[in-house]
């Protein structure tokens, strides 16, 4: 059975190889593919993917930083994901969210207007409650107790 993959939004996927293969047919990655291979595992490693057309199996795709997580059965992977996401509600939904959408809204622009929107939405988590809670709650040394709102 093929190894699983957990990727970072948590959706299932089959996963056996990656085929950046279009060189050898005269084409190049299209449908984003030269560009998200470069944010994802960096432009010199993704020049070396795809102008050699290499085969990436499931845990050359895992060092490259391409999946997460490899599973040997859906179950595993299941059991996995469920362990991830019960780790993650344990935090402030409103700071995991406001991550999210910094990780998100940034990733495709420049440092320098990614590093401006990432201080705006840094400063309005402090206005949240659960920036108060979690800050007091470490000063106090004693574990968060959250509102889980947005």
């Amino acid at each position: 059975m093929p190894p699983y993959r957990l990727y970072l939004d948590y959706q299932q996927q089959l996963v056996c190889q990656i085929y950046p293969d279009e060189v050898k047919l005269g084409l190049i990655p299209g449908f984003g593919g030269t560009q998200r291979l470069a944010r994802v595992i960096g432009r010199n490693r993704a020049r070396e993917v795809v102008y050699t057309g290499k085969n990436i199996d499931a845990q050359e795709a895992e060092r490259l930083g391409i999946v997460n997580k490899l599973y040997d059965s859906k179950e595993e992977l299941l059991l996995g994901a469920t362990e991830t996401l019960k780790v993650i509600s344990r935090n402030s939904i409103n700071a995991v969210a406001k991550a999210k959408e910094s990780i998100l809204s940034g990733v495709d622009m420049s440092l320098s207007d990614a590093l401006p929107l990432e201080a705006e939405i840094f400063g309005n988590v402090f206005q949240h409650h659960d920036a108060r809670e979690g800050t007091e709650a470490f000063s106090e040394k004693r574990k968060a107790k959250f509102k889980h709102q947005i």
